[in-house]
């Protein structure tokens, strides 16, 4: 079995051919969809939990500017009639993390963030926002979505953002065509907890922290073991692996991304691939199993 998942992880690399953890931007879309009448958020139970909500950690990596992203996208089935709209709500006025304070700020900073839709833009803040509604897609004749907001951090007077995290929190409903009368019933929040290190001053250990405190766990990870593991894969899959590269955390992933496009990584105790025919990030097993293999 172990020779198997192994294996499978090695098959899984070689299908890959570009830019893999950085084209997951952290992470995974929004998945809705529709179940006895109700929005369902992560039908295939891919997101964080924190209680009874999901959690999407989003990092700003616009290549224009790091203050604008266009993740987490979008995507939803099962919606039964076709041109209907499916919106957002927001559910609580911006948060900020206080690392001083190991705290969640809902008040006493100057940072907000505008969801943009068609030029349509809400913006959320620790004084404004709260039950602002949004459209996100309309459905097609598949009764699907798959669409991307644009988010975008700055301060009330339109300076630059201070580095950090911040928290957003939001939920779905759907109307008929005229973005008026209510279908379904609207889905449970989620929460956006976004990533800001424009200025290299809020690593990923430090968000790592701040969502340890609003009550994610993450799993210690051992890095000179993961490193020992890469190397060995270096060693013994050099056609995969062409030449050593120095491990690195790529959107909370700690990993590494070769000249011929092929990544791998690991977090919370797992292997990762992403990328080429997959689409997605994918996880592959759990790291002892391939410690186990590599004999480490």
């Amino acid at each position: 079995m172990k020779r198997l998942k192994l294996t499978v992880l090695w098959l899984l690399v070689g299908f890959m051919s570009t830019n893999a953890f950085a084209e997951t931007s952290a992470h995974s879309d929004i998945e809705l969809a529709l179940q006895n009448g109700r929005i369902i958020v992560d039908p295939n139970h891919k997101a964080l939990q924190v209680g009874n909500a999901k959690l999407y950690e989003v990092g700003f990596d616009n290549a224009l500017t790091p203050f604008i992203t266009k993740d987490p996208g979008f995507e939803g089935s099962g919606f039964s009639i076709a041109g209907s709209l499916i919106g957002y709500r927001i559910e609580n006025t911006l948060k900020k993390w206080d690392p001083a304070r190991h705290q969640w700020l809902s008040a006493g900073f100057n940072e907000r963030i505008a969801i943009t839709k068609t030029n349509v833009v809400n913006r959320v803040s620790a004084t404004e926002g709260l039950n602002a509604r949004g459209l996100i897609s309309h459905v097609d004749n598949a009764g699907e979505i798959h669409t991307h907001l644009n988010f975008q951090i700055d301060q009330a007077d339109a300076s630059n953002p201070d580095d950090g995290a911040y928290l957003l929190e939001m939920s779905f409903f759907a109307t008929e065509a005229d973005g008026v009368t209510a279908l379904h019933t609207a889905s449970d929040k989620i929460y956006l907890a976004f990533h800001l290190n424009a200025g290299g001053t809020f690593g990923e250990e430090d968000f790592e922290h701040a969502l340890e405190d609003f009550g994610v766990e993450h799993q210690p990870l051992d890095m000179p073991r993961v490193d020992a593991l890469f190397d060995w894969a270096e060693a013994v899959y050099a056609e995969l692996f062409p030449k050593h590269e120095h491990s690195r955390y790529i959107f909370g992933y700690y990993g590494r991304c070769y000249d011929n496009g092929i990544c791998l990584g690991a977090k919370d105790g797992h292997v990762f691939v992403s990328g080429g025919s997959f689409g997605a990030l994918t996880e592959v097993g759990g790291l002892h199993t391939f410690f186990d293999e590599a004999g480490l």
